[in-house]
């Protein structure tokens, strides 16, 4: 797994071992309030670590436990706020259902200056009423494996007819491109994009 630096240390990704990507599991996110685990099939002694919101994930190394952040909720109004992103940035072609009248697309924006990167799950909220969201996911590279943290977005209000967007952490990376690894939204899997920036 690919080493970025800590929040507090805004650097470029460490070099050294990379860890392949890890195999997937049924589900990319367990459903809210019920606790239920992530299973990785990895293989190797395996080290089970807990995430946000009583979410466990079982990996291939103790010396290589995730570490998770917390995303940043940005409510956007009444319009697809990929439309305005400035830099380079890419969104799956097409929106996937977390719920009645309630979707989630996964994007990842690049600087304009192509120094740092940035995940995002844009949700589009087409009810009348608020409702409730929660996210997680984490990032890869093109060539070289995953990063070695989750982004997570706990429980927060989407307003009724508008957007919001859970945002990871702007990091520098250069080296490769990226995309997202795998995320999920209420319980459901988003699976892996297509795309890379």
């Amino acid at each position: 797994m690919l080493k970025l630096p800590r929040a507090q240390s805004p650097a470029a990704a460490a070099t050294g071992p990379v860890r392949r990507k890890f195999a997937r599991s049924a589900a990319a996110l367990a459903p809210r309030g019920l606790g239920r685990q992530i299973a990785r099939v990895v293989a190797g002694s395996a080290a089970v670590v807990t995430l946000a919101a009583g979410l466990t994930m079982v990996v291939a190394d103790p010396a290589a436990a995730l570490t998770v952040e917390n995303g940043t909720w940005r409510a956007v109004g009444s319009q697809d706020p990929a439309n305005s992103w400035g830099g380079t940035h890419k969104c799956d072609a097409g929106w996937s259902d977390i719920g009645a009248s309630v979707q989630a697309r996964k994007c990842g924006i690049r600087s304009a200056n192509g120094q740092s990167v940035q995940g995002a799950i844009v949700i589009r909220n087409s009810r009348p009423t608020l409702v409730g969201v929660q996210v997680a996911f984490m990032m890869d590279t093109l060539h070289s494996g995953t990063f070695d943290i989750r982004w997570v977005c706990p429980d927060s209000g989407v307003g009724a007819n508008s957007y919001s967007v859970c945002f990871g952490r702007t990091f520098q990376y250069t080296a490769d491109k990226v995309g997202i690894h795998e995320a999920g939204a209420n319980g459901v899997p988003l699976y892996l994009s297509e795309w890379t920036v």
